[in-house]
């Protein structure tokens, strides 16, 4: 989490909280649990020790790149045919 001094211009491309919640679909508390866990970067632009923060583009790109999953592993096939015995055993 950073924080900066100056807050960031209504015509820059930075996401509230709520906007970048809406944006993944996600629950807004959530954005705020994946910054105190260090997966997204914030800035915080709050005063009076309330805190609001503001997401640039690169921070966004960064958390779903970090976030990002690859394929399924793929399915191993079976050995070949199970004893019978051994069969039982496993009913």
């Amino acid at each position: 989490m950073s924080s900066s001094g100056s807050a960031p211009s209504s015509s820059s491309n930075s996401k509230s909280r709520r906007q970048l919640a809406k944006f993944w679909g996600i629950a807004p508390a959530k954005v705020s649990a994946m910054v105190r866990m260090g997966i997204l970067d914030a800035i915080n632009v709050g005063f009076g020790g309330r805190v609001q923060f503001r997401f640039t583009p690169d921070a966004i790109k960064a958390a779903e790149e970090r976030l990002a999953v690859g394929p399924a592993p793929k399915r191993r096939k079976r050995a070949g045919a199970v004893d019978p015995e051994i069969e039982n055993m496993l009913r």
